[in-house]
This record gives structure tokens, C-alpha cells and sequence, in this order.
């Protein structure tokens, strides 16, 4: 038996109708495990994890990206959900896959050459092939009924490990989106608000690992499905474009900030110096007055004297 699930990316408008029009199908057996909350990865990361069936796909969000796993059947249905379909696969199988049958169920033709690191097998003996394509989980070997019960748990950190590392991606180039609308209007605030707002989201959500280190298989899984989505690389060069920009955006703040500032502060100084000039020119004026003034009140005491003399001569026939 081979089940092949395809990836959709969907809005919250999208997941809403997903449900009304996936809902009504049975959930099977192997996507029950994928609806307990995940307690393998940290708090942050595992609380931002919902998971919900919907007939026999799985929507799966994290960040507010909502993805969804959907049988090959589901396409019809989620035309009306404008749904994104991302091309990536998860293929569950009940027996063992050569290399050729996992390329051509993953990518659609035999190209894809599969390297020892591509492969991880569980302790259930189960086999895990990833790719930049998807994933694809088997027995190592002509499957037992004991083997075959792990395998939806298998799955379920297959899915985990999978949906989580596009998630990572797809959030990623949802904050590089903003910083470029933000620098393509002009708007710098905007701009600084996308580069905290990576920040912000690394300091809550992104780890390099962010599987529990004592889940151990799990945190192997991780690495790989890490690796084929490119997590880290496509983050760590989103980070630096949008930082670097924004770094230079905010110290040409910070110049032209320190121009206006000091531009407002030669406005004061040239300010201060004219009424300091005023003070000046009125202290001269007051000076000048006085000065006449004085003199005034000089040539008046003469004045006075002299019509004094004047008189004292008339009074004694001087």
C-alpha cells in the first residue's frame, strides 16, 4: 500500500473552507498520531503548533502559516479554497521502495540521485527519505504487522519535522515580502519594524534545532528535513539582507537626526547671538541717553548758576 500526500498552502479564509470542503471523509488510521500536541520540540515552538484533521488531510499552522497534507484526491475540492499548492510530498508506504520508485513518487521522474545522508532509519526499523521534494517513509524490509503499527508514528515525526521546516521557510519570506513593500514605499519606519520583527520572531520561534535534545530521533529527523528545506540558510540570508538594510536606513536616521539637531542648534545659538546684539545696542542707547542726560543736567545746574549770579548782581547793583 502507497498513500501519496501533497502540500498546500493555504490563508485563514483558505482553512475555512478546506474544512467545509475536506471535512466529511474519515480521518485514517495513520494521521490520527499527528492530532496529539507535539511535545518533542520547545515550549515556544511546540504552542505554536495546531494541528486538526480534516476528512483524510491534515492542516497543520505555525506562525500563521496554515499548511495542509491532502491526498491526491483532495485537488478538485480545494480549487475554491485558493490553495497554493507547494509541490512537496509526504508518501507513506507499507513496503520496502528501491531508489528509482522514491524519485519518481517524490519527484515525477527516476533523476533524483539519494545519498546515504538522505536517509535516516527509525528504531522501529522504519525508513525516512528526504529530499528537497518531500519525504517518503517504508519498512527496511518486507513489513511485519509490528512494523507496520509504527509506521504512523514514523509518520507523524516525518510530518512534524517536515511541515515545520516549510513553515520556517515560508515565514521567512513572509518577513522578507515586508521589508521589501516597506523599502519599495519608501517608508523607513516600516522598513526597522520588518527588521525587529525578524528579530523578534528568532528570540521566540527560530532555533537552530528546536527538537528537545533528549528526544533523540526526533532531533535527527529535524536536522535532515532541515537541511532539504534549507531552513537555516534561506533565514540566515533573509536576516542579513533585511538587518543590513534597515541598519543602514536607521544610521542615515541617525545622521540626518544629528543634522537637524545640530541645525536646531545653530538656529538657537544665532538666535541667542542677535539678542545678545539687541541687548547690546539697547545697553548702548541707554548709555548714550544717559550720557545726554547728564549733560543736559549739567548745562541746566550752569544755567541755574549763572541766572543765580545774575540775579545777586541786580539785587546788590553789582
Amino acid at each position: 500500500m502507497t498513500e501519496t500526500h501533497e502540500l498546500y498552502q493555504l490563508s485563514a479564509e483558505g482553512v475555512r473552507r478546506a474544512i467545509n470542503a475536506l471535512g466529511s471523509a474519515q480521518t485514517p488510521e495513520w494521521l490520527r498520531p499527528c492530532l496529539d500536541k507535539p511535545k518533542s520540540f520547545f515550549d515556544s515552538v511546540g504552542e505554536s503548533l495546531h494541528m486538526q484533521a480534516t476528512g483524510r488531510s491534515l492542516l497543520f499552522s505555525a506562525f500563521g502559516i496554515h499548511l495542509l497534507l491532502a491526498d491526491k484526491g483532495a485537488e478538485a475540492a480545494l480549487k475554491s479554497c485558493n490553495a497554493k499548492k507547494l509541490y512537496r510530498k509526504i508518501v507513506f508506504s507499507s513496503t520496502p521502495k528501491k531508489d528509482e520508485e522514491i524519485s519518481r513518487e517524490l519527484r515525477g521522474s527516476a533523476t533524483m540521485k539519494i545519498k546515504d545522508d538522505d536517509r535516516f532509519e527509525t528504531g522501529s526499523g522504519n525508513v525516512i527519505v528526504c529530499s528537497p521534494h518531500g519525504a517518503h517513509i517504508f519498512p527496511s524490509a518486507p513489513a511485519d504487522s509490528w512494523r507496520l503499527k509504527m509506521l504512523p508514528q514514523d509518520a507523524k515525526k516525518t510530518i512534524y519535522c517536515t511541515l515545520l521546516a516549510l513553515a520556517y521557510t515560508i515565514k521567512a519570506q513572509e518577513l522578507l515580502l515586508r521589508a521589501i513593500e516597506a523599502h519599495e514605499r519608501g517608508d523607513a519606519e516600516a522598513m526597522i519594524g520588518a527588521r525587529n520583527a525578524i528579530h523578534a520572531f528568532d528570540l521566540k520561534y527560530f532555533f537552530a534545532n528546536p527538537v528537545k535534545m533528549e528526544v533523540a530521533e526526533t532531533h535527527a529527523l529535524w536536522q535532515l528535513a532541515a537541511r532539504h528545506s534549507n531552513v537555516h540558510g534561506a533565514h540566515r540570508e533573509i536576516k542579513e539582507q533585511v538587518t543590513g538594510l534597515a541598519d543602514i536606513i536607521e544610521s542615515q536616521r541617525r545622521d540626518e537626526e544629528a543634522k537637524r539637531r545640530e541645525a536646531e542648534a545653530e538656529r538657537h545659538r544665532a538666535a541667542e547671538r542677535r539678542e545678545q546684539q539687541q541687548r547690546e545696542r539697547d545697553e548702548e542707547r541707554r548709555r548714550q541717553f544717559d550720557r545726554k542726560l547728564n549733560i543736559a543736567g549739567i548745562i541746566f545746574a550752569l544755567l541755574s548758576v549763572f541766572s543765580i549770579l545774575n540775579d545777586i548782581r541786580q539785587l546788590f547793583g553789582i
